[in-house]
This record gives structure tokens, sequence and C-alpha cells, in this order.
């Protein structure tokens, strides 16, 4: 993929985080300084939406996320006529809404979550619960890698070959990501 900037310029890989963090950190603060006040003065609740509605909403988010991850890698061997290897004549910045569009759900669940623990469970559990928490989402992180592993296993020997190519113009990523948000949903 392309990640020329300008001119010369090319953003350097690594640094394509930053568009995962920086969606997060404003979902966070508008959130909490522009939607909770305004939902306050206009109905007199404490809170713009409940722990429940705001997980809920992140979750949506996340469906949302798999569905732009889809839609952004379609092969794009397809759209581009691309021989195998080809470097892809898409710009880098397609994936940056799906960045955005996965780290608003973070912001949404993971946050509205620990408020839920920290206000819900006793003092002297909430340490215990945010752990048992953070525990869980390490326990579905090793599940979706297993179930990357799945999807690779029972596609390796299709027409198409692996999902899971190295190769971004054999393989189906966005099938891949298809599945694993509607089995994470």
């Amino acid at each position: 993929m392309d990640r020329h900037l300008f001119g010369s310029f090319q953003i350097p890989t690594a640094t394509l985080n930053i568009f995962s963090v920086l969606p997060m950190l404003l979902t966070i603060v508008i959130y909490d300084r522009v939607l909770v006040p305004l939902a306050h003065r206009l109905t007199g609740l404490n809170s713009c939406i409940t722990y429940f509605q705001r997980m809920g909403l992140g979750l949506a988010y996340f469906l949302f996320s798999n569905i732009s991850v889809f839609v952004v890698e379609y092969p794009p061997s397809c759209i581009h006529g691309c021989r195998p290897g080809a470097i892809v004549p898409m710009s880098i910045f397609w994936l940056v809404p799906q960045y955005a569009v996965h780290d608003i759900f973070e912001a949404f669940y993971n946050v509205g979550h620990m408020e839920f623990v920290y206000e819900q469970s006793p003092e002297s559990m909430r340490s215990t619960a945010a752990a048992l928490y953070w525990l869980f989402v390490a326990m579905g992180n090793y599940g979706g890698t297993l179930l990357v592993t799945m999807v690779s296993n029972f596609t390796k020997n299709s027409k198409q070959g692996n999902w899971s190519q190295n190769d971004i113009n054999k393989g189906r990523v966005d099938w891949r990501h298809l599945v694993t948000g509607f089995f994470a949903s």
C-alpha cells in the first residue's frame, strides 16, 4: 500500500498507531467534556447514558468496525487488477477509518466497563474485579487468535487458498475479518 503523505515523504508503518490512539482519546474527551455535561443540563441526570448502554454502543461500533474492515480490505487485486506480489496502488490512509472506528469501540466499551466495575463493586473488590475483567480480555484475545488460526486451517485447502496469506493480493483478509467479527459479536 502507498504510504506517501505528500511529495516524497512516506509515513513509517510503525506510526500508524497514532491513528488508533487519537480517535480513542478524542472520543473519551468529547464524551466526558461535551456529551455528559450537555445531557446533564438537558435531562438532569449525572451521566449521558448508562454503563450498559455505553458498552452496547461500543459493541455496535465493534460490529461496524469489522464491516468497515470487510469493505476496505476487499481484495485490491480484484479492484486494481494487480499481479500477485505487486504493491497495491491504494493509499494506506484507507485503513485510518477502520482504526478510528475500532478505537471508538474501545473507548465506549472498555471505559464504560471500568466505570461499571469501579462504581458497582464494593471498595474491597474493585481491584479484583478490574483484574478479572482484564484477565477475560486477555482470554478473549487468545480466543481471537485461536479463531484466526482455525479459519486459516479450514481455508488453506480451498480453491483460493489460505485467507491469511502474506500476499494480500492472494489472501482474503476481508472474509477473515467478517467471520471473526461475526463470532466475536
